[in-house]
């Protein structure tokens, strides 16, 4: 007699519970309507106290069997089984009817186990054998579910006291029995048996065959994915693969499996609500275990766990009980475990992880683990950028902890992924202005940060990098210590890469970020690009490469950033030679912290007391910016053209008002004036109703005031219509020019 098990990893490749090779059908058809069942009694088998029968009839029943079943696949009496796929009309998929004369041999079979039952025969083993091999063929699945044959083995599998061996025969035979047979899968949900099918799962013996088993009941079955979840199947699961170690692995194959079983009844309505808590640590302590050396069964056991992690309870569990260190050991472990055992490792010290090594077989082209594995990471880091934007994270681990001093050491490693994932996670951190302030003042967190920019081609690493500085950079007392470490330089390549559009748009946004009040900065900013006074990029500013940028990028993020930058100069310079004691002529408008209509605009700067020195050098700047930047006033029409956000507008023109208060700003804001389309702009501004409160107001006020210098300065140079039609405009009449 073969081995209890020998034949059971054998099955062919139509088979589900192959453990090579398990088959899904998706588009199988459920043409079985879902039954009510949680009110189903679970029925075992009557006792087996019948008659003694001796070891000679025992074996005349055998024989017995064994000649029916012989019968059924010949062509005695009928079609044979094997001559099923050629009947006219037979249609596999469709789970037509097996002929009656055939399922009628097999209900004799079905009297023969129930006398080898009741008679308590040794020949039951054998005879559940022969048939549990017979099921992985798929034509004899359905017979077998019509003449009650998979009846008699899910009562068997529900009955308490079965030896172990008879016991895997009959979940081989059911397993493969409900392998793409919808109706067989019905079958077992209208016995009952399910919950004996789950509670199998706990069996040492033949926990892992069961999980195979309840598998090929479930898979694109949902009335038996519910049940199961219901009978619970997944606290089974999770117990199983805490079981012991060496345990688990006999059988590589069931890692897969169990996985893709728990994604199934994930999927359910109240799948994730049966997780128990301690989920996350069984599947992650697995996928670190040296044993799991297989790229498909790793990448399972993390896949369920991130669907897990991504439901808000088990985010919040891993903050309440600090079991974040957890899933961070997983993106350690993955370079650890495929990659080259000479490349340099992550030191993660703190984060007790274990250090296997290991390698994958990468020879078959259509198998690439390295982008398995990095597809993996990123789904990750989202993950844990989640949970690390969560109000708890700050008190569950804060700036002090082991584990966030584990995570600021990634930001200068090689791994770029590991890196990204510290720079989101530290950026979610530092939202509150004393974090920023120790982060730079205190740890130099913007060393290893402004390496990146400087190094790194990577888009995401590069993007996640900026965006942690922007919120670094925003308390006054960071923005001149970033200013100091070239960071306004750095950025300067950044701009250039317009292939890029988004990190162009990003990195202009950090720049208006470190200039914001920030007179230092301003002077970085327009500081010449060549301090070698022969050199053509002596006259040219970093300043110059934004106005570039805004020329040439059809972004208007880009270019509205762009704008607000020199609306932000502005602000400084007019504001350090205003003296303390004077008002502001120009209507003052909130500046908009972003280009977003629900965001709300901080106060306006209030005024500080300038000194003699910082009105000079204010003064020198002006000339700079003036001088060499004639085109200044050109990204200020993007502010004023749009209408989607009233305060973006509002900032350009109180731009324009403060630029015409200085004869070489009027000169810049002259030049639009040859444009009609920036004079329509500004006269539809000015022919506001007078009423308008709020806004328009505001900007009507700063374009008369516009119109107003701009005549005070330039009204002798300029021609005579020009001067006409805002001579019209100032003292409200319509401009001639303008027509209707």
């Amino acid at each position: 007699m073969a081995s209890p098990t020998s034949s059971f990893p054998e099955a062919h490749d139509p088979d589900p519970l192959s453990f090579n090779n398990p088959k899904v059908n998706p588009s199988l058809p459920y043409s079985i309507e879902s039954k009510a069942i949680t009110d189903i009694p679970v029925l075992s088998l009557p006792p087996r106290n019948g008659p003694c029968i001796s070891n000679v009839e025992q074996k005349q029943m055998f024989s017995q069997l064994e000649a029916i079943f012989q019968q059924a696949e010949e062509f005695e009496g009928g079609v044979g089984v094997s001559e099923l796929r050629s009947r006219p009309g037979y249609d596999d998929q469709n789970e037509r009817a097996a002929p009656r004369n055939h399922v009628e041999a097999l209900r004799d079979v079905r009297a023969i186990l129930d006398q080898m039952w009741w008679s308590d025969s040794s020949y039951i083993i054998r005879a559940a054998e022969i048939l549990a091999d017979a099921s992985r063929e798929p034509d004899w699945r359905l017979p077998f579910g019509e003449s009650g044959i998979l009846d008699f083995f899910l009562h068997v599998a529900s009955t308490d006291g079965v030896s172990s061996e008879l016991l895997l025969h009959a979940l081989r035979l059911i397993g493969n029995s409900c392998a793409d047979r919808n109706q067989n899968r019905q079958l077992v949900l209208e016995s009952g048996c399910m919950h004996s099918l789950v509670r199998s799962i706990q069996n040492p013996a033949v926990g892992k065959i069961s999980i195979p088993v309840v598998y090929n009941v479930c898979v694109d079955f949902e009335p038996a994915q519910l049940q199961a979840c219901n009978d619970g199947v997944i606290p089974g699961i999770i117990d199983f693969l805490a079981g012991p170690r060496q345990f688990i692995f006999e059988t590589a194959a069931v890692l897969g499996i169990a996985c893709r079983l728990l994604d199934l009844i994930l999927s359910t309505s109240n799948g994730i609500d049966s997780f128990p808590d301690n989920a996350i640590q069984v599947l992650l302590g697995l996928a670190t275990n040296s044993q799991t050396d297989d790229v498909d069964d790793y990448l399972s056991l993390i896949n369920t766990t991130m669907t897990l992690l991504s439901s808000q309870r088990f985010q919040e569990y891993v903050l309440t009980n600090k079991k974040l260190q957890i899933p961070l050991s997983i993106l350690v472990d993955s370079y650890s475990r495929f990659s080259d055992p000479e490349s340099p490792m992550p030191n993660l010290s703190n984060l007790e992880l274990n250090s296997p090594t290991g390698s994958t077989d990468t020879s078959n082209p259509l198998d690439d683990p390295s982008h398995l594995l990095s597809n993996m990471r990123t789904s990750m880091i989202q993950i844990l950028s989640d949970i690390s934007a969560l109000a708890e994270f700050p008190e569950a681990y804060p700036l002090s902890s082991p584990l966030i001093n584990s995570i600021r050491v990634w930001l200068s490693l090689p791994q770029s992924q590991l890196q990204i994932c510290a720079a989101v996670m530290l950026g979610n951190i530092a939202r509150a202005d004393s974090i920023c302030i120790t982060m730079i003042h205190t740890l130099s967190i913007h060393t290893p940060l402004l390496n990146t920019l400087r190094n790194s081609n990577d888009n995401a690493l590069l993007h996640a990098t900026l965006s942690f500085l922007k919120n670094l950079a925003i308390p006054a007392s960071n923005k001149a210590i970033l200013g100091s470490a070239d960071l306004i330089p750095i950025l300067g390549r950044l701009w250039q890469l317009d292939s890029s559009p988004q990190l162009q748009q990003t990195a202009t946004s950090l720049t208006r970020q470190l200039i914001i009040s920030c007179l230092p900065n301003i002077q970085r900013l327009l500081a010449p690009l060549s301090t070698d006074p022969e050199s053509p990029a002596n006259s040219r500013t970093h300043l110059s490469l934004l106005l570039s940028l805004c020329d040439r990028s059809d972004q208007l993020p880009t270019r509205t950033e762009i704008a607000r930058i020199v609306v932000a100069i502005l602000r400084v310079l007019h504001r350090e030679t205003t003296p303390s004691a004077a008002s502001p002529a120009v209507s003052t408008p909130n500046e908009a912290t972003d280009v977003t209509p629900t965001t709300p605009s901080p106060a306006p700067y209030a005024l500080t007391p300038v000194t003699s020195s910082q009105q000079a050098e204010a003064l020198a700047l002006q000339q700079t910016l003036y001088t060499l930047h004639p085109d200044l006033a050109r990204p200020l029409t993007v502010m004023v053209s749009q209408t989607s956000y009233p305060v973006v507008r509002s900032e350009g023109w109180f731009a324009f008002a403060l630029m015409a208060r200085t004869p070489e700003g009027a000169a810049c804001v002259d030049d639009l004036m040859m444009g009609m389309g920036f004079f329509r702009i500004l006269a539809e501004t000015i022919r506001g109703s007078t009423e308008e409160e709020g806004a328009k107001t505001k900007d009507r006020d700063n374009a008369l005031l516009l119109v107003s210098e701009l005549l005070k300065w330039q009204g002798e140079g300029m021609d005579g219509v020009r001067g006409y039609c805002l001579r019209d405009l100032l003292h409200g009449r319509e401009p001639g020019l303008l027509g209707n």
